[in-house]
């Protein structure tokens, strides 16, 4: 499996750069969430499988950087697993939020084992905290990445955060 791994880093002039190292200084780490959006979701005996996924993930970081940048949605996938510090073995949570006819709502949710197929995205999920519908509308899955609480910021939690293909802008 191709070794998928996303980092923010900050060159010497401050510039936002997509960088193929391995090895992250902790103050190079710009703490950073995925961004997954769905036109639709589905939910039943604890598979979340969003519809219509985007083909590219967006990766923000938090400020004070604003940096802001994507990569492929099937490289994230295909990396999930890979590295000391994988998603597999310590799975991110992440905010689930869906449009309604209430209005937004939002279930904190820990992920494990995505499969991609075709532009249909199911992952085992927890709920954490709220209520998940069995279906709903236009989607967005905000994955906690470098600097949660259950994985410090450090260079290897970054390790598996970098990647060769990935654009980055201010």
């Amino acid at each position: 499996m191709r070794a998928f791994i996303v980092a923010l880093t900050l060159g010497a002039a401050g510039s936002a750069l997509a960088t193929p190292a391995i090895e992250t200084d902790r103050k190079d780490v710009v703490p950073s969430l995925l961004v997954q959006s769905a036109k639709g979701y589905s939910y039943q005996g604890g598979k979340l499988t969003l519809e219509g996924v985007s083909p590219s993930t967006v990766i923000v970081a938090e400020r004070p950087e604003r940096l802001a940048g994507h990569a492929p949605t099937d490289d994230i996938i295909a990396g999930w697993a890979d590295g000391t510090d994988s998603f597999q073995k310590d799975p991110p949570n992440a905010d689930f939020s869906t449009l309604t006819d209430e209005g937004a709502k939002n279930v904190e949710l820990q992920l494990r084992n995505p499969r991609l197929d075709g532009d249909a995205l199911t992952y085992d999920v927890r709920v954490i905290s709220g209520t998940l519908r069995r279906r709903g509308g236009e989607s967005s899955m905000f994955i906690d990445l470098v600097g949660r609480p259950a994985a410090p910021l450090d260079g290897t939690n970054a390790a598996r955060r970098v990647t060769r293909r990935a654009v980055f802008f201010r």
